[in-house]
């Protein structure tokens, strides 16, 4: 025999026994923590019986129940982070034609002429990215809480429609916000006379209402979710 084939035998043979005796002295210490001062069978050979007992014998012994609850959460999230990938391109584009905004009637209205509305709009991707992260690790974690046996979970009608809501609400704010931007720039130009000056403080609000129309959506799409993950982990904390 090749002295090579006869040292990795050697080798395997060695790792293998001194797995088996290290199995052993677990499976020994495992025994006396649960029997107390009793000590494991003397011999040996009761342990090998035992670890190679047969198959099915092993299974029959097992016992185990499926947590819908956790399963349903660890779902939902993936169902976020899903959404949040797909989302984005569709929130980008949308964005993109948002800082690209003229006015028909007159091109020198633009998305610059509102306060604040172009940096508000320009980090809004960035935004519905890590709310749809962190809606997606939340509840994972509550789906990994409920496997371990630290809560119980429910198929909450209303939490998971708040948390469609967050979608729905972004969704909406994306496609209604050109439309209010043509009104109200069609207040600003005023038929080529802007806004008459006896209307004090009026152009001021005018000016920042695009940004809080943004931030509307925004935060009503924030609460909604919000609301949802929370009433999912009340259901969760139910059966502590």
């Amino acid at each position: 025999m090749n002295q090579y084939a006869l040292i990795f035998l050697i080798a395997v043979a060695s790792w293998l026994v001194i797995m088996v005796i290290g199995a052993y002295r677990a499976w020994k210490s495992a025994y006396v923590k649960v029997h107390g001062a009793r000590a494991p069978p003397p011999t040996f050979w009761a342990f090998l019986i035992w670890q190679f007992r047969p198959l099915k014998r092993r299974q029959m012994a097992q016992r185990g129940a499926m947590n819908i609850g956790g399963i349903m959460l660890l779902g939902i999230g993936m169902v976020f982070l899903a959404i949040g990938f797909i989302f984005l391109p569709i929130s980008t584009t949308a964005t993109q034609g948002l800082l690209d905004y003229a006015y028909s009637a007159c091109a020198s209205i633009t998305d610059e002429s509102y306060t604040g509305f172009t940096a508000v709009v320009g980090i809004t991707p960035l935004l519905i990215l890590v709310g749809f992260l962190t809606a997606a690790v939340v509840t994972g974690m509550m789906g990994v809480k409920i496997m371990k046996g630290a809560g119980t979970g429910k198929a909450d009608p209303g939490s998971l429609m708040l948390l469609g809501l967050s979608i729905v609400f972004i969704a909406i704010g994306l496609i209604i916000e050109p439309v209010a931007l043509d009104g109200i720039s069609s207040v600003l130009y005023g038929g080529g006379t802007g806004i008459a000056a006896t209307f004090i403080g009026y152009e001021s609000i005018i000016l920042i209402s695009p940004m809080l129309v943004h931030l509307s959506f925004l935060a009503a799409a924030v609460l909604s979710g919000f609301f949802g993950i929370k009433k999912l982990g009340s259901a969760t904390d139910a059966g502590d």
